[in-house]
């Protein structure tokens, strides 16, 4: 199926409808590990180590 583009003149539209078709897209596991980064972006690194009970490592890997 084709999706339709509308508005494709505003700047920026197109990328943001994109990526939201991805996110809406993606495997249970890798919207687990996208929300493990988000955390960790928001609330810094110890507290996404608490919260999640992994290593710096793995956040890094």
């Amino acid at each position: 199926m084709q999706n339709q583009r509308i508005n494709w003149h505003i700047p920026g539209l197109v990328k943001i409808a994109d990526l939201a078709y991805e996110l809406d897209n993606m495997s249970q596991s890798a919207n687990d590990k996208y929300k493990i980064l988000i955390f960790w972006d928001k609330h810094g690194l110890q507290a996404t180590i608490d919260a999640f009970s992994i290593t710096r490592r793995t956040l890094y890997y």
